[in-house]
């Protein structure tokens, strides 16, 4: 077979491979809310243990959110620049060791500074999620990926209390964090794999699939540009309108025989 002929036959392939990506976003976010939210169904056992009060339960919680709201508006800006490839890749590898060290801690200090880590390396991930659909959805198809992407936090509560206690009535509380570690690591390994930054970088992604995306943004973008001018076009309505002038409004009497509030 030819070269040419091998290039018509890779045009002509019919892929979807943006919603593979998107599978890959729901399991990823998934995996980061039950990562974070899974010490609240262990949480009596962590306290008996280590005889914290609620003063430190609240402060082991604060940590976790201290240092994902820290980390989040960096991430914006390295995914602005690098893409969102690597960093998620290092954000789910990075919140599933911290989600692993959980089970290893033997101090209420050593709870707080993993949870702390946990947040820093959990913050990334949704940035870096969302900008994946940004890149590879056409505008049509914006909103359904979004609504995936969203079912995935209401997903892992309904998942993550009885699996959480059954684990840890079974083998310890520390059983449950390591069992959790486990996808993490393993997704984090399939998106660098499988997840590219952006459709036209992936093997997968057919040239017609590719076209669909592109095109579906570009009328997006011309449609935008075509209000835009509309609106131009009335500007002189608007200098028209503002050329009226009203008295102040500097008395109650005012306030009620003004035009704007008569009848």
């Amino acid at each position: 077979m030819s070269r040419i002929d091998t290039l018509v036959c890779t045009d002509a392939r019919k892929t979807k491979y943006r919603f593979v990506v998107l599978t890959m976003i729901f399991l990823v976010y998934a995996i980061n809310y039950a990562d974070r939210t899974n010490i609240g169904a262990v949480l009596p056992f962590i306290i008996d243990e280590f005889h914290i009060n609620n003063f430190e339960a609240g402060a082991i919680a604060s940590m976790f959110f201290l240092g994902y709201a820290v980390s989040q508006i960096p991430a914006g800006f390295f995914i602005a620049k690098r893409g969102t490839r690597g960093l998620v890749s290092l954000s789910i590898f990075g919140f599933s060791a911290f989600t692993w060290l959980m089970g290893t801690v033997s101090s209420v200090f050593g709870l707080k500074l993993v949870r702390l880590g946990l947040g820093l390396s959990e913050g990334p991930c949704p940035v870096g999620l969302a900008s994946t659909i940004n890149n590879w959805f056409p505008p049509k198809e914006k909103a359904t990926a979004t609504g995936v992407y969203i079912a995935a936090t209401m997903f892992a509560p309904i998942i993550v209390p009885p699996l959480a206690v059954w684990i840890a009535v079974t083998w310890g509380w520390r059983w449950v964090f390591f069992s959790f570690a486990i996808p993490g690591i393993v997704a984090a390994i399939a998106w660098y794999l499988l997840v590219k930054s952006k459709p036209a970088e992936s093997g997968f992604v057919s040239q017609s699939e590719l076209a669909e995306i592109n095109a579906g943004r570009e009328s997006h973008n011309n449609s935008v540009r075509e209000n835009i001018l509309i609106a131009d076009r009335f500007t002189w309505l608007d200098k028209i309108i503002r050329v009226k002038k009203m008295a102040p409004i500097d008395t109650a009497k005012g306030l009620f025989t003004s035009k704007k509030y008569s009848r």
